[in-house]
């Protein structure tokens, strides 16, 4: 690949690891949202309750996920520059 080749295929992944930022960050206020939310309500009913936290979960897991994919974007960027600058 050339240098011309490795700095597009670098600037490319910068861009996605923008967006993948903010992607967690917004998971990451949601999930907090509805803790805190969650933490004001009173207790309901046992329906209601499994409804919040089978939200709660996925919730979680949207945070996990979208913070598994930045880190990924993060080592991706950062073996892309090593190799660039071998």
């Amino acid at each position: 690949m050339s240098d011309k080749e490795k700095e597009d295929r670098i600037l490319k992944e910068t861009q996605n690891l923008f967006s993948l930022r903010s992607d967690y960050e917004n998971a990451r206020s949601n999930y907090r949202s509805e803790m805190r939310r969650d933490s004001e309500r009173s207790d309901g009913s046992y329906a209601q309750e499994a409804r919040r936290e089978a939200h709660q979960n996925e919730l979680r897991d949207a945070e996990h996920s979208a913070k598994s994919a930045l880190d990924a974007q993060e080592r991706l960027i950062s073996s892309l520059t090593k190799d660039y600058l071998s």
